[in-house]
C-alpha cells in the first residue's frame, strides 16, 4: 500500500538544489520485513488510513511496524521474541535519560492458559459475485486520464485491477480491452495503466494512457470491453479458537506457572487478520510462552529522545529511586511528541525479559491438619433402655440431637 512521507527542513539560506532536496546518495528507499506468519484466504473490509490498517495486522499478529528516522519501513514478528537476550542496546537510568515511569503488577502480565480465536475458511471456495458489462465505450485521450465510476456495494468484495484482453482469447474476471478504433479494429497491450479503488459505494476505475495515440475500450465488434466481475465466498467462514495450555509435565515453567499463580486465562481480541488453525495455534503458544511466567511491564517511561532507540530493542531499565529497577526489558512501544516549548518527548513501553524467582511464601506457617474425636451414636435398644415409655422421654426434656449424641449408648 501507498505510505507517504514528509520533510520539514527550516534554517536555509537558500532553496536546495534538485540533489539536496532528494537526498541523493544519502538515502535510499528501503524496507525490512520478517517471514510471513499471516496467511489470509480474504483480505478483510477494513476501513481508515493504510496506517491504520497495518496497525490492525500488526496487533492481530503480535508484530510491530514502523518508519524509522531513515525512512525505513520495518515490520517485525513475533519470533524475535524466541531468544532470550543477554545484553542491552541501550541503558536507561533515572540518574539522567529517565524522567517517570510506571510498573504495574507482574501478576498482571501472567498467562498460562491463552485462547485464540480465529476464522476457518477450511473448505471454502470463490464464487462469482456481481457481473457488470459497461454500457459505452470509453474514450482515453494520448496521454491522458479516463475515470470511470461503477455502482458498487460496500458488502461486495474488492477486485484486483482489470486484466488486458486482446484478439486471440478472452480470460475469465474483469477484463477489459484497448483497440485503436471505437470499431475495435486492433488491440493493443501495455500501454495503459489502470488503478482500482473503492470509494462511497463506487468502484472507480482510472485508465492512464501512456502512449502517443487515442485508445478505445472497444471489442472487435465495437461494444464495450470493460467487463467487472466480483468473487464471493461459497460461505462464511467459521469461528473457533486455537489453545495454548499445559500438557505435560515436562514444560518447566508451565508446571511452575500453574503451581504458583494458579491458571491464569487470556483470550485475545477476536479479529478477521487470523484465519487457519496453524496461524491461531503459532499466536496462541507464542503468547504463552511471553507470559507463562509473570514480567514486569513499565509504561509510561518518558526518556530523553533519542533516535537510537527502536522497537524490539533491548534496554536495561535502571531505577535507583523509586522503583529499585535493574532489569532488562523489550521496547514493546514508542511515542514520540513536540511540547509547546520546543522540546521532544519521547515514551517507552516496555516488558521485562527476566520473570524474576517463583513466590517463595517465607514466613508463613501452616494450620496443622484438623483431627477430631470420632462421635459414637445412639442406638434405638440404648434410648430405650433408659427411657421405657414415652412419657419418660418427654419428661426428660431432651431433644433428639442431644438423645442422639449423649451418653445413651
Amino acid at each position: 500500500m501507498p505510505t507517504e512521507c514528509v520533510q520539514v527542513t527550516s534554517g536555509l539560506s537558500a532553496a536546495p538544489t534538485q540533489a539536496e532536496f532528494t537526498q541523493a546518495g544519502l538515502w535510499t528507499k528501503s524496507v525490512e520485513l520478517d517471514d510471513v506468519i499471516l496467511p489470509l484466504f480474504s483480505l478483510p473490509r477494513v476501513s481508515g488510513s493504510q496506517w491504520e490498517v497495518i496497525s490492525q495486522m500488526a496487533k492481530a499478529s503480535m508484530s510491530t511496524a514502523e518508519l524509522d528516522e531513515r525512512g525505513i519501513f520495518r515490520w517485525r514478528n513475533y519470533t524475535r521474541f524466541a531468544q532470550k537476550p543477554t545484553a542491552p542496546d541501550l541503558t536507561l537510568t533515572t540518574v539522567r535519560e529517565i524522567a517517570s515511569l510506571t510498573a504495574t503488577e507482574e501478576i498482571d502480565a501472567c498467562r498460562n492458559y491463552c485462547v485464540q480465536p480465529y476464522k476457518d475458511w477450511t473448505g471454502i471456495k470463490a464464487a462469482s459475485g456481481t457481473t457488470y458489462t459497461d454500457e459505452a465505450v470509453r474514450t482515453i485521450p494520448a496521454s491522458g486520464t479516463t475515470t470511470v465510476k461503477y455502482l458498487l456495494s460496500d458488502e461486495e468484495y474488492d477486485i484486483s485491477p482489470p486484466g488486458t484482453d486482446d484478439d486471440t482469447g478472452v480470460t475469465p474476471g474483469t477484463n477489459v480491452r484497448f483497440a485503436t478504433t471505437k470499431a475495435g479494429t486492433t488491440a493493443v497491450k501495455g500501454a495503459v495503466d489502470l488503478m482500482v479503488r473503492r470509494e462511497d459505494g463506487y468502484l472507480v476505475v482510472r485508465f492512464s494512457n501512456r502512449s502517443t495515440q487515442t485508445l478505445y475500450t472497444a471489442k472487435t465488434d465495437g461494444t464495450p470491453s470493460f467487463y467487472l466481475q466480483t468473487l464471493k465466498p461459497t460461505a462464511d467462514p467459521v469461528d473457533r479458537n486455537a489453545i495454548a495450555l499445559l500438557e505435560s509435565t515436562d514444560d518447566a515453567d508451565g508446571v511452575a506457572s500453574e503451581k504458583f499463580y494458579g491458571r491464569q486465562e487470556y483470550t485475545a481480541e477476536s479479529t478477521d487478520w487470523v484465519q487457519d488453525a496453524s496461524t491461531a495455534a503459532a499466536l496462541a503458544k507464542a503468547m504463552r510462552t511471553a507470559g507463562v511466567l509473570p514480567v514486569p511491564v513499565i509504561g509510561d517511561v518518558d526518556v530523553l529522545y533519542d533516535p537510537r532507540i527502536q522497537l524490539g530493542d533491548v534496554v536495561r531499565v535502571v531505577d535507583t529511586s523509586g522503583a529499585a529497577l535493574n532489569t532488562l526489558a523489550w521496547v514493546v512501544g514508542i511515542r514520540t511528541s513536540a511540547t509547546a516549548d520546543g522540546g521532544v518527548q519521547q515514551t517507552l513501553t516496555l516488558r521485562g525479559v527476566d520473570p524474576g524467582d517463583n513466590p517463595a511464601d517465607a514466613g508463613l506457617t501452616p494450620d496443622a491438619p484438623s483431627n477430631p474425636a470420632t462421635v459414637t451414636y445412639a442406638t434405638y435398644a440404648s434410648v430405650a433402655a433408659a427411657f421405657p415409655t414415652l412419657a419418660a422421654l418427654t419428661a426428660s426434656g431432651l431433644t433428639w440431637g442431644k438423645i442422639k449424641e449423649s451418653a445413651y449408648v
